[in-house]
Protein backbone atom coordinates (compact mmCIF):
# COMPACT_ATOMS: atom_id res chain seq x y z
CA UNK A 1 0.00 0.00 0.00
CA UNK A 2 1.20 3.39 -0.70
CA UNK A 3 0.79 5.27 2.24
CA UNK A 4 0.82 9.36 2.22
CA UNK A 5 4.18 11.15 3.44
CA UNK A 6 3.68 11.92 7.30
CA UNK A 7 4.96 15.22 6.05
CA UNK A 8 2.24 15.96 3.42
CA UNK A 9 0.11 14.39 5.66
CA UNK A 10 1.00 16.73 8.65
CA UNK A 11 0.85 19.46 6.48
CA UNK A 12 -2.41 18.55 4.98
CA UNK A 13 -3.95 18.52 9.09
CA UNK A 14 -1.93 21.53 9.58
CA UNK A 15 -3.95 23.29 6.61
CA UNK A 16 -7.19 21.96 7.74
CA UNK A 17 -6.96 23.26 11.29
CA UNK A 18 -5.60 26.67 10.07
CA UNK A 19 -8.60 26.96 7.31
CA UNK A 20 -11.50 25.12 9.34
CA UNK A 21 -12.02 28.59 11.39
CA UNK A 22 -15.19 30.77 10.76
CA UNK A 23 -13.26 33.66 10.09
CA UNK A 24 -10.96 32.16 7.87
CA UNK A 25 -13.72 30.65 5.44
CA UNK A 26 -15.71 33.47 5.51
CA UNK A 27 -13.18 36.00 4.95
CA UNK A 28 -11.84 34.78 2.19
CA UNK A 29 -15.02 33.77 0.76
CA UNK A 30 -15.87 37.51 0.93
CA UNK A 31 -13.01 38.72 -0.78
CA UNK A 32 -13.12 36.14 -3.34
CA UNK A 33 -16.60 36.68 -4.44
CA UNK A 34 -16.45 40.47 -4.48
CA UNK A 35 -13.04 42.06 -3.71
CA UNK A 36 -11.49 44.21 -1.84
CA UNK A 37 -14.20 46.86 0.02
CA UNK A 38 -13.38 50.33 -1.74
CA UNK A 39 -10.99 52.62 0.49
CA UNK A 40 -9.70 49.80 2.38
CA UNK A 41 -6.64 48.13 1.43
CA UNK A 42 -5.90 46.63 4.63
CA UNK A 43 -8.26 43.85 3.31
CA UNK A 44 -6.91 42.19 0.19
CA UNK A 45 -5.64 38.77 -0.49
CA UNK A 46 -2.30 37.38 -0.55
CA UNK A 47 -1.26 34.86 -3.05
CA UNK A 48 -1.69 32.53 -0.47
CA UNK A 49 -5.32 33.79 0.16
CA UNK A 50 -6.09 33.53 -3.81
CA UNK A 51 -5.20 30.47 -4.14
CA UNK A 52 -7.41 29.26 -0.60
CA UNK A 53 -10.59 29.71 -3.33
CA UNK A 54 -9.85 27.16 -5.63
CA UNK A 55 -9.62 25.05 -2.28
CA UNK A 56 -12.56 26.15 -0.66
CA UNK A 57 -14.40 25.92 -4.12
CA UNK A 58 -13.49 22.24 -4.56
CA UNK A 59 -14.49 21.45 -0.52
CA UNK A 60 -18.14 22.79 -1.29
CA UNK A 61 -18.95 21.17 -4.57
CA UNK A 62 -17.84 17.83 -2.95
CA UNK A 63 -19.95 18.83 0.30
CA UNK A 64 -23.09 19.85 -2.25
CA UNK A 65 -22.27 16.44 -4.38
CA UNK A 66 -22.75 14.37 -1.32
CA UNK A 67 -24.89 16.16 0.99
CA UNK A 68 -22.34 16.59 3.61
CA UNK A 69 -22.57 17.66 6.39
CA UNK A 70 -26.45 17.85 5.23
CA UNK A 71 -28.28 18.01 2.60
CA UNK A 72 -29.18 21.91 3.22
CA UNK A 73 -26.10 23.45 4.10
CA UNK A 74 -24.56 26.98 4.01
CA UNK A 75 -21.13 27.69 1.75
CA UNK A 76 -19.16 28.07 4.71
CA UNK A 77 -20.62 25.08 6.75
CA UNK A 78 -19.95 22.82 4.23
CA UNK A 79 -16.16 23.78 3.92
CA UNK A 80 -15.72 23.93 7.58
CA UNK A 81 -17.10 20.44 7.98
CA UNK A 82 -15.10 18.84 4.76
CA UNK A 83 -11.66 20.07 6.50
CA UNK A 84 -12.92 18.48 9.66
CA UNK A 85 -12.63 15.51 7.59
CA UNK A 86 -9.83 16.16 5.89
CA UNK A 87 -7.86 16.52 9.83
CA UNK A 88 -8.65 12.63 10.17
CA UNK A 89 -5.15 11.07 9.74
CA UNK A 90 -6.88 7.53 8.82
CA UNK A 91 -9.12 8.58 6.47
CA UNK A 92 -6.02 10.64 4.66
CA UNK A 93 -4.34 7.36 4.76
CA UNK A 94 -7.27 5.90 3.02
CA UNK A 95 -7.78 8.16 0.42
CA UNK A 96 -3.97 7.87 -0.31
CA UNK A 97 -3.74 4.17 -1.50
CA UNK A 98 -2.73 3.52 -4.81
CA UNK A 99 -5.93 1.92 -6.68
CA UNK A 100 -8.65 3.99 -8.11
CA UNK A 101 -11.38 2.78 -5.36
CA UNK A 102 -9.65 0.41 -2.87
CA UNK A 103 -8.97 1.14 0.71
CA UNK A 104 -6.58 -0.39 2.72
CA UNK A 105 -3.71 -0.18 5.75
CA UNK A 106 -6.22 0.84 8.65
CA UNK A 107 -6.31 -0.89 11.62
CA UNK A 108 -10.02 -2.74 12.24
CA UNK A 109 -11.30 0.21 14.68
CA UNK A 110 -10.72 2.93 11.65
CA UNK A 111 -12.19 0.92 9.36
CA UNK A 112 -15.10 0.81 11.04
CA UNK A 113 -15.76 4.45 11.54
CA UNK A 114 -14.78 4.89 8.08
CA UNK A 115 -17.48 2.63 7.01
CA UNK A 116 -20.06 3.91 9.79
CA UNK A 117 -19.34 7.22 7.96
CA UNK A 118 -19.98 6.25 4.33
CA UNK A 119 -16.36 6.28 3.33
CA UNK A 120 -15.68 2.84 2.78
CA UNK A 121 -17.37 -0.30 2.49
CA UNK A 122 -16.31 -3.78 2.67
CA UNK A 123 -16.51 -6.34 -0.40
CA UNK A 124 -17.48 -10.01 -0.08
CA UNK A 125 -14.30 -11.24 -0.06
CA UNK A 126 -13.42 -8.95 3.13
CA UNK A 127 -11.76 -6.51 1.07
CA UNK A 128 -12.06 -2.97 1.59
CA UNK A 129 -13.49 -0.07 -1.05
CA UNK A 130 -13.63 3.75 -0.84
CA UNK A 131 -17.59 4.37 -1.62
CA UNK A 132 -18.08 7.09 -4.53
CA UNK A 133 -18.02 9.84 -1.69
CA UNK A 134 -14.88 9.11 -0.53
CA UNK A 135 -12.98 8.64 -3.64
CA UNK A 136 -14.53 12.05 -4.94
CA UNK A 137 -12.72 13.04 -2.12
CA UNK A 138 -9.72 12.52 -2.91
CA UNK A 139 -10.25 16.01 -5.36
CA UNK A 140 -10.22 18.22 -2.49
CA UNK A 141 -7.30 16.30 -0.80
CA UNK A 142 -5.55 16.89 -3.55
CA UNK A 143 -6.25 20.58 -3.86
CA UNK A 144 -5.69 21.55 -0.38
CA UNK A 145 -2.42 19.03 -0.27
CA UNK A 146 -1.34 21.15 -3.34
CA UNK A 147 -1.84 24.66 -1.03
CA UNK A 148 -0.43 23.31 2.13
CA UNK A 149 2.98 22.12 -0.01
CA UNK A 150 2.64 25.55 -1.55
CA UNK A 151 2.39 27.53 1.37
CA UNK A 152 4.57 25.31 3.91
CA UNK A 153 6.27 27.83 5.17
CA UNK A 154 3.07 29.75 6.01
CA UNK A 155 1.78 26.86 8.04
CA UNK A 156 4.95 26.55 10.24
CA UNK A 157 5.45 30.04 11.15
CA UNK A 158 1.81 30.61 11.69
CA UNK A 159 1.42 32.18 15.33
CA UNK A 160 -1.46 30.59 17.58
CA UNK A 161 -3.26 33.94 18.37
CA UNK A 162 -6.52 35.42 15.75
CA UNK A 163 -5.29 38.43 13.60
CA UNK A 164 -6.97 41.50 16.09
CA UNK A 165 -7.66 39.43 18.83
CA UNK A 166 -6.42 39.23 21.76
CA UNK A 167 -7.23 35.17 22.50
CA UNK A 168 -5.48 32.25 21.45
CA UNK A 169 -6.61 29.65 18.57
CA UNK A 170 -7.65 26.20 20.71
CA UNK A 171 -4.19 24.04 21.19
CA UNK A 172 -2.80 22.10 24.08
CA UNK A 173 -4.01 22.83 27.13
CA UNK A 174 -1.14 23.98 29.17
CA UNK A 175 -0.75 22.63 32.70
CA UNK A 176 -0.36 24.81 35.89
CA UNK A 177 3.09 24.17 36.25
CA UNK A 178 4.06 25.41 32.65
CA UNK A 179 2.19 28.20 33.21
CA UNK A 180 4.38 29.01 36.59
CA UNK A 181 7.81 28.08 35.20
CA UNK A 182 6.87 29.93 31.41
Amino acid sequence: MSKRSSSTTDLVVAAAELLGRQWTTRLVSELTDHGKDAGRDCYVLTEAGEGLGDVHDALARWARKHHFPAEESDFVTRVEASLVLLRDRDLLTVLATAGPDRAAGVDAEAERSLTENGFMYVLAGGEPALTSAGQDLRGPLTALASWARAHAGLLQRRTDTRPGLRTTIPGPTRTPAARRSA
